[in-house]
This record gives C-alpha cells, structure tokens and sequence, in this order.
C-alpha cells in the first residue's frame, strides 16, 4: 500500500496528506482506536476531513460512500456526510 501511494501522490494521483507524515499517522490511528477501525478504514475517514476536497461546504461536501456499516457509523460520528450502500 505505501509502495503505490508513494507513487501516485508524486504524479498527483491521491489527497495531499502526506500517509508519511507521523502526525497524520496519530490522527489515522486515533480514528482507528475510538471507532475501532482498520488503519484503511480510518485513512479513508482523514482524507475525506483533511484532504484536498475538505474545502468544500454544504451541499457541495464530499460524501463517503460505503457498503460496510462500520465505516459509514465511524464517518459520521466523525461529522462527515455518507451514503450507505445496502445490498
């Protein structure tokens, strides 16, 4: 995973957080711990609140889309908009 997002973040391919950066990792890995997430999960939840797109304000806000129910709790607790995919 951070083969690939090492990549891609030079060719401006991912968010502008840097999944290097040690104080992203204690925000990531705070997000896992209190909602008991895997650290993919959680990157996705800081790259939504942090990210290049996190500008955005009302309707034009990103929205997390997910089918797993735990992300979609998590996100929201963590105040972002979500739309949960039920199959």
């Amino acid at each position: 995973m951070s083969a690939d997002f090492a990549t891609r973040s030079t060719s401006g391919g991912l968010p502008d957080i840097d999944f290097f950066d040690p104080l992203v990792f204690a925000q990531v890995e705070s997000i896992c711990r209190k909602h008991q997430l895997d650290f993919s999960d959680a990157f996705q939840i800081l790259s939504v609140l942090k990210g290049r797109d996190s500008i955005f304000a009302g309707d034009s806000r990103t929205v997390l889309v997910t089918a797993d129910r735990a992300l979609s709790m998590a996100a929201e607790a963590e105040g972002l908009r979500v739309k949960l995919i039920r199959g």
